[in-house]
């Protein structure tokens, strides 16, 4: 699932400047996550901001999965937001 640099950026700004229910109407609009889900998986600021950058990351189509992988770590959070959405998914 690629998602555009705007469409990513839109979700990094919500992370920041909206709250957690705008935060996950805009992920959930952009993604394959469900409003609830997105609310379950970021409830705190530093949660939405994680899981914004893993989102970023994960969803840029150019990138490997080596890439990927290496910007999640990079990310304060990343793998506990990964972890989060893999098992809500799974």
């Amino acid at each position: 699932m690629g998602l555009t640099q705007a469409e990513r950026d839109a979700i990094i700004d919500a992370a920041m400047n909206k709250t957690k229910t705008e935060f996950a109407s805009e992920v959930a609009s952009r993604t394959t996550l469900r409003h609830d889900e997105v609310l379950a998986l970021a409830k705190t600021a530093a949660e939405r901001q994680s899981l914004a950058e893993v989102i970023d990351a994960v969803t840029k189509a150019t990138a490997s999965n080596t890439a990927k992988a290496s910007a999640i770590r990079g990310i304060t959070g990343g793998v506990e937001a990964l972890i989060k959405i893999a098992e809500r998914v799974l």
